[in-house]
Parts: structure tokens; sequence; C-alpha cells
């Protein structure tokens, strides 16, 4: 379910990649604005939709993959964790696919090598200690995808706002 709803995402990802440095080159930066605002629109849009249809088919996607009783118990306990970060890795595939476009690829190792060692990793082992199993790396999972969303997002809104206004 999480792999297929960032496939579904990923095309509003490769539009930001491909607009996002035509609009930056061409110094449209009110454009490159909106259109941040709409592909995050359609892209949460498309996030809260399968989670609605993961929550919607909640038991019948585990026996998809397994008829084994265990193992859809610790499923069911927690997939909606997955489903509830939908619309969260919506936002930062977009801004991915933003900052690749936008050739910001030293941000994009910055983010991704900050969100990995002081929230993921950390929030893997606090997971671990408090021995939460699966919960635990969902949860870090979660931590991990806000960590590298908020940033990108923060950084764009904070370069390209005030350009928009001078222009």
């Amino acid at each position: 379910m999480w792999f297929f709803a960032a496939f579904a995402v990923d095309g509003y990802a490769s539009a930001g990649n491909i607009l996002s440095g035509k609009l930056s080159g061409a110094k449209q930066f009110e454009t490159l604005i909106e259109l941040s605002q709409r592909l995050t629109k359609k892209a949460v849009l498309v996030g809260l939709i399968m989670a609605g249809l993961g929550g919607l088919f909640y038991k019948s996607v585990g026996v998809i993959f397994t008829l084994d009783p265990k193992v859809l118990e610790d499923f069911y306990e927690v997939f909606w964790i997955v489903l509830a970060m939908q619309p969260l890795c919506a936002i930062t595939f977009v801004f991915d696919g933003i900052f690749k476009g936008l050739g910001k690829m030293k941000a994009l190792r910055n983010v991704l090598f900050a969100a990995t060692f002081f929230v993921f990793i950390p929030a893997l082992l606090l997971g671990h200690y408090l021995e939460l199993k699966l919960h635990g790396i969902l949860w870090a999972f979660t931590l991990w995808i806000v960590a590298r969303g908020v940033p990108l997002v923060v950084k764009f809104r904070k370069q390209f706002l005030p350009q928009a206004r001078k222009h």
C-alpha cells in the first residue's frame, strides 16, 4: 500500500521536478509558488484517497498477502499508521521532486542525512528500547518522512516567497 501510494503521488513529484527548474530559470517565481501549492494539494488529496481506500478495505488488504492469523493480527495493529502517513508522504515526495528540478541536490542530501541520522535512527533505537516492535519501526518512518518534508517546505518558501513578491 505504501509503495502503491508512493507511485500514485510520484507523478506529481515528477511534474514538480520538470516544471520547477523551468520556472525558476525563467524567474517565474510566483508561478513556481503556485505550482508547489497546486501539486501539494493534489498529492495530499491522492494520499488521503489512498488512506481512505486502505481504511475502507482495511481487513481485505492483509489477506492479499497472507492468511497467517498471527501475521494478520500484527498487520491490523499497525496498518493504520501506514495509512495515516500517506498525506505526509505526499508532501515530502512533491518537494523532493521540486528540489530535484531546482538542482538543489546539496539541500536534499543534507535534509536526508539529517532526517536519517538525527530523527529516524534515534526514533528506531528508542522504539526498539521501548519494545514497540512494528509500531516503533513505522513511527520512525513517519517521523523520518516529516523530518524530510518540513525542512524542504520551509527552505522552499523561505527562498522563493520573497522572490515572488519582488516580481
